[in-house]
């Protein structure tokens, strides 16, 4: 019915075809009759979508932009995705398919997925992520919106007697150049904001879609007329700039424990080690950003069917502290996630007091994992299991975190793969709105699309018992 027009349902040839068919049943004679049906339906539609949602804990919110044909209507169409306790499975769910009066500017948008969120219910802290396209639009509505963690501090991260730059040091054909300090920094100081920032984790509360991501890259790549040459040099002016800065030289190798180097032209790979080392400090300055954000990784990680795929040692280890970070303390509501900071991620009036929090709350982080069963042992023991080798057969990573006896890692994985990695899911809406409002039903209005749209794209929940 969807995909029909309301007047197709009150024609004469389609009322024949449903009395020959069983001709005990009457169609609603009316235009207005007929609309009524649909309103009753959407109405007990919307009452199980509402205890569905009332049983789950976290939400993972899609949205995007659709324009009709001839760029005469544009709609907003939202999104959510959850695990459900009740059903024990992944539950994706239409709420919303609303037209967009104006501008679709950033405040509207926003406007908007509050107003429809409000309708269902859901405020802020319900919601783990929002994920969208990479729309100047989209970006701007939830900028923002933050995620704030804390995770242990790495002070081992480089020691004095870790050898710096070995590939630097043994060739003697890499040009060296050095310059005296040009002026000392207050180590109080810098000891402070280095804790704050080893401490604290922040980054958008939006996720960008990676397939719009990818698209980006490939189209920026693809369209642009980018030669060899141009690249490498303004990529050695930068270094030249790196290797006269005494500080940003020692800066660079406090948090990687490597320096750039600059090609020697008379040997024919000096260019090979130079970028070599580039992609080096550039994978370990973006695995330990401070707005780094791990929710790719994480999933790799808690997903048994890829888990054996990360090999690189950096990125598993900033995924193993991301994920002990997020796992909440046993003494924590069972509710908090990652889109809840902790105590110690609040902004305080006093520097000091804030620092104290980080420290308590580092202390109390080790003494988890001192426990035999603590969040590290049960993640040591999965990681052993599972990132050896790949598993035998396919695995439903629900179904096994479900069966699973390591508790507080299956509440963290049913959040985190319950978030969709691309806008897939809300773009796939709008191929349904496109036949509702073809040819003859060009006139169909927004209440009449948005209640036939969640009628027909939510008919699997309906079903089930």
């Amino acid at each position: 019915m969807p995909n029909c027009s309301l007047n197709f349902l009150l024609s004469k040839q389609f009322c024949d075809l449903v009395e020959t068919l069983n001709p005990k049943y009457c169609i609603p004679a009316s235009r207005t009759k007929l609309t009524s049906l649909i309103e009753n339906q959407l109405e007990q539609l919307k009452i199980k979508l509402q205890a569905a949602l009332t049983g789950a804990v976290k939400f993972a919110v899609g949205l995007d932009l659709w324009i009709t044909k001839g760029v005469t209507n544009l709609y907003l169409a939202l999104t959510v995705h959850f695990f459900s306790p009740s059903a024990k499975r992944l539950m994706n769910l239409l709420l919303g398919l609303r037209l967009i009066v104006g501008r679709h500017s950033a405040a509207t948008i926003k406007t908007m997925c509050n107003a429809m969120l409000a309708e269902w219910e859901l405020k802020e802290n319900d919601i783990s992520r929002y994920f969208t396209d990479n729309g100047s639009n989209m970006i701007t509505a939830f900028r923002d919106l933050t995620i704030s963690i804390s995770r242990e501090i790495d002070e081992d991260s480089t020691t004095a007697d870790e050898p710096q730059s070995s590939i630097f040091l043994a060739d003697p054909n890499i040009e060296v150049e050095s310059d005296d300090v040009e002026e000392e920094i207050d180590k109080d100081i810098f000891e402070f904001e280095s804790c704050e920032e080893d401490s604290n984790s922040v980054f958008s509360k939006r996720l960008p879609c990676i397939a719009h991501t990818i698209q980006l890259v490939l189209h920026s790549t693809v369209d642009r007329d980018i030669t060899f040459n141009r690249p490498i040099q303004h990529m050695l002016e930068i270094l030249r700039k790196f290797k006269k800065s005494v500080l940003v030289t020692e800066s660079l190798l406090n948090k990687c424990g490597k320096m750039v180097l600059l090609p020697a032209w008379k040997r024919w790979n000096s260019l090979c080690i130079v970028l070599e080392r580039v992609f080096d400090i550039q994978r370990i300055l973006n695995a330990a950003a401070p707005n780094f954000d791990p929710t790719y990784l994480i999933s790799t990680l808690l997903d048994p069917n890829v888990a054996w795929m990360v090999e690189n040692d950096v990125k598993f280890t900033v995924g193993k502290r991301f994920i002990l970070a997020m796992i909440p303390s046993s003494n924590d509501n069972a509710t908090s996630s990652i889109s809840s900071p902790p105590v110690s991620m609040l902004l305080s009036s006093s520097q000091f007091s804030a620092l104290a929090e980080v420290m308590a709350s580092k202390r109390a982080h080790q003494e988890r994992e001192m426990r035999a069963d603590g969040p590290a042992k049960m993640l040591d023991r999965y990681f052993n299991e599972w990132t050896s080798k790949p598993p035998t057969a396919p695995i439903d990573p629900f179904e096994f975190w479900q069966h699973s006896d390591l508790e507080p890692l299956a509440h963290l994985t049913f959040e985190i793969l319950a978030i969709p990695a691309t806008t897939a899911p809300v773009e796939r809406v709008f191929s349904q709105p496109g036949l509702c409002t073809l040819d003859r039903k060009r006139r169909t209005g927004p209440r009449l699309l948005e209640a036939k749209c969640m009628i027909h794209l939510n008919l699997h929940f309906m079903k089930l018992k």
